[in-house]
């Protein structure tokens, strides 16, 4: 949300808020970057003639193509038109959630807290720093077991759904603006 405060000889000053605060949605419980603990690491372990741990493949195979698809979808939206018609356009509000889909075991390890313990999870987040021509930021994306695969679908993404039509449905005019709206 942008307002524009006019400061007087044709200067204005623009205030902006965080999509995020103006909409309520960072106070969400379930909000996708509301985690808590973010993964910073992704490790296959491989019985061989011993354990062995590995990432490599994981960033090139995973990470590096959701993160290229996340931001096409994102730079997608972007092109889409700044001024909504109420008469004639819809009002969309979407959220994306990169996620890895695998049948094995999850196991989530603190490495700020010692000893370390390993804990079986249904789902993680993982944050990756990406930096190359095309990318430039923070990434998230959700390792999920597939057998928790309807779990994390109702009690992480459907409930933050929810919520946010809740939100949506306490004050509408909320979610339809231009953004660029003026107290004048």
């Amino acid at each position: 949300m942008v307002k524009r405060e006019p400061l007087g000889n044709g200067a204005t000053r623009l205030h902006s808020e965080d999509a995020r605060d103006y909409l309520g949605l960072s106070d969400l419980r379930e909000a996708p970057w509301n985690h808590g603990f973010l993964a910073t690491q992704m490790t296959r372990l491989e019985r061989k003639s011993e354990w062995v741990a590995d990432n490599r493949g994981i960033f090139d195979s995973l990470l590096h193509p959701l993160a290229k698809a996340t931001q096409h979808q994102r730079n997608l939206r972007r092109t889409s038109k700044v001024n909504h018609d109420r008469k004639h356009d819809w009002a969309v509000t979407e959220f994306l959630y990169p996620m890895v889909v695998t049948s094995a075991p999850l196991y989530r390890v603190d490495v700020s807290q010692e000893p370390y313990q390993p804990e079986k999870v249904g789902w993680t987040p993982l944050v990756r720093e990406i930096r190359t021509k095309t990318l430039n930021g923070h990434y998230v994306v959700d390792a999920v077991n597939a057998a928790a695969l309807d779990d994390y679908l109702d009690t992480h993404i459907q409930l933050f759904a929810d919520q946010v039509q809740h939100l949506a449905e306490e004050d509408p005019e909320k979610f339809v603006t231009s953004g660029n709206e003026s107290d004048t």
